[in-house]
């Protein structure tokens, strides 16, 4: 009996590694022999440009070149596959324009491929991705996760600018939308990010900014009606916004290592060294830290914190932090 346990198990773990070691070659194959991948490229013409992979999944960058002739600017067609699912999503992006935005200054800690941002984008450690696309030029803004395509926003944004292009300038378009017509803020100890609409007076074109809060109760950015627009203009908006991003709270555990903190620039390791404190319910007066915290489920606040809730451990990783800190 126990030697057939055995052989079972052998036979499921050689299986396993099979399917996790798949080369990328195959992976390549598998996407473009998939019914996602057919679809796109009936009366298109896509082209391979490269791959990133990010944890468990693929992302396959082709470029849409019969697009370019119509629109006059390239469209990326993403294919996104997980290791070990047969599954395969796409999604779409638009090359970034060159634009010294605020959005394109706060994205220095995600990954991005073209308009379509890579980040952690509600505070579980794991990637999700921000895509902008075009429809009849209205432009719109979702965050989905990858391991379920689930909308991370609860109600859908759409701004028509047809009346700014006439002439349906894709390119600038694209450009008049990034140029700090979206970017991320912290409003009233609220994190999320704000986005202009417009719309038609009798005698001009007018915008409004809208604000779309993180709610660690519903798990989704959720449009904040409370902020007014003079808030939105005077909001918080640091350019190191994402640089929690990647950041793995929970090595706090144990003691960190030199190769857990010698990539990390300032602002992360202020985060990292911040994060012992929180761990333990700590409050703090710098908005930044406090809203970031609050977007953690495991943060708690604790009314009667004090240092003597530190562990040898988190008083080990504070020190080992600040040195880091003060090089």
């Amino acid at each position: 009996m126990n030697r057939r346990l055995i052989t079972v198990l052998s036979i499921f773990f050689v299986a396993l590694n099979c399917i996790f070691s798949q080369s990328f070659t195959e992976i390549k194959e598998e996407v473009e022999c998939s019914s996602s991948f057919l679809v796109h490229s009936t009366g298109y013409e896509l082209k391979f440009e490269r791959y990133i992979q990010i944890e468990d999944y693929y992302i396959l960058i082709y470029t849409d070149s019969h697009l370019y002739q119509q629109l006059g600017t390239n469209k990326y067609v993403l294919f996104v596959k997980k290791i070990g699912k047969s599954n395969i999503e796409f999604m779409y992006a638009y090359p970034f324009p060159e634009i010294n935005s605020l959005l394109k200054k706060q994205t220095k800690y995600t990954e991005n491929i073209g308009t379509t941002i890579i980040a952690d984008f509600n505070y579980d450690e794991a990637n999700e991705y921000l895509s902008f696309s075009m429809l009849d030029f209205n432009c719109e803004i979702q965050i989905y996760k990858f391991s379920n395509n689930t909308s991370l926003i609860k109600s859908n944004f759409r701004t028509n600018t047809d009346f700014f292009f006439p002439k349906h300038d894709t390119n600038e378009l694209i450009k008049h939308f990034f140029q700090d017509n979206l970017y991320f803020c912290i409003i009233n100890n609220k994190r999320g990010f704000c986005l202009t609409t417009f719309y038609k007076t009798e005698n001009n074109i007018k915008e409004k900014k809208l604000f779309f809060s993180w709610s660690s109760t519903e798990q989704r950015y959720i449009f904040d009606e409370s902020v007014s627009q003079e808030q939105l203009k005077n909001a918080l908006c640091p350019e190191d916004y994402f640089a929690y991003n990647g950041l793995k709270f929970s090595k706090l555990d144990s003691k960190l290592t030199a190769e857990d903190l010698r990539d990390l620039d300032k602002a992360q390791l202020r985060l990292m060294r911040n994060a012992v404190y929180a761990r333990h319910g700590r409050t703090f007066k710098s908005v930044d830290l406090q809203s970031l915290w609050e977007c953690y489920t495991w943060y708690k606040k604790n009314p009667n914190y004090s240092d003597s809730l530190l562990t040898d451990i988190d008083k080990y990783n504070i020190e080992l932090i600040q040195k880091y800190e003060q090089k």
